[in-house]
């Protein structure tokens, strides 16, 4: 049973994480440029800040969204959810390593590599989610999210559940490259998880 105090923390939570998703966007488009390769010094500590908002958002969503969802009595979205947990966890520490990283200048290696070693695990992050989304709609979602909830949810989750170990594999078209990234990435991922927002005011 969930209390007031978690859905009200639930809801913020989603909140904060769609704002900085959409932000972390915007800084990587409009100050430090699509074409732009490799760790940016200037804006690089600002992606990490809002990284580390967005992350430690992802941990309260996911602990309290367990409860609307009845993750003891559903083993299957139970370890989803508890894997994605971990991994966000994971990603949590190694929020502020780009700058970190810079800061020491350490010569072995430079911080873009650095920062693409630690990155490369995104690529299981987004597939958990991918399959988080989908749990989370047979779960709950479909009766508390708004309809607009479900549309994005269900793009996002067909998406990410496959997309990102093809990414691993093959690089594909610019333009397929393009549709994604805006039609999930930039649109549907932020939208879909601040109508998780709503899943939680109407639990």
């Amino acid at each position: 049973m969930i209390t007031q105090k978690e859905k009200q923390l639930g809801s913020l939570f989603a909140k904060i994480a769609a704002v900085g998703i959409a932000a972390n966007f915007a800084v990587g488009i409009f100050l430090i440029g699509p074409d732009s390769v490799g760790y940016n010094a200037t804006f690089g500590p600002l992606q990490s800040v809002i990284n580390f908002a967005v992350g430690f958002s992802w941990l309260g969503i996911l602990m309290y969204a367990a409860k609307i969802c009845d993750a003891e009595n559903n083993p299957y979205f139970r370890l989803v959810s508890n894997g994605l947990f971990v991994m966000t966890a994971f990603n949590l520490m190694n929020a502020f390593v780009g700058p970190a990283y810079e800061t020491a200048q350490n010569t072995l290696m430079s911080t873009s590599e650095i920062v693409d070693i630690y990155g490369a695990n995104w690529v299981v992050w987004n597939v958990f989610f991918g399959l988080y989304a989908l749990v989370f709609l047979r779960s709950a979602g479909k009766d508390l999210l708004p309809k607009w909830g479900v549309t994005f949810g269900t793009i996002v989750g067909y998406t990410l559940s496959w997309f990102p170990i093809v990414l691993a594999f093959i690089t594909p078209p610019d333009i397929v490259g393009l549709i994604l990234g805006l039609g999930v990435g930039v649109i549907s991922y932020p939208i879909f998880v601040f109508s998780i927002s709503k899943a939680f005011d109407n639990a």
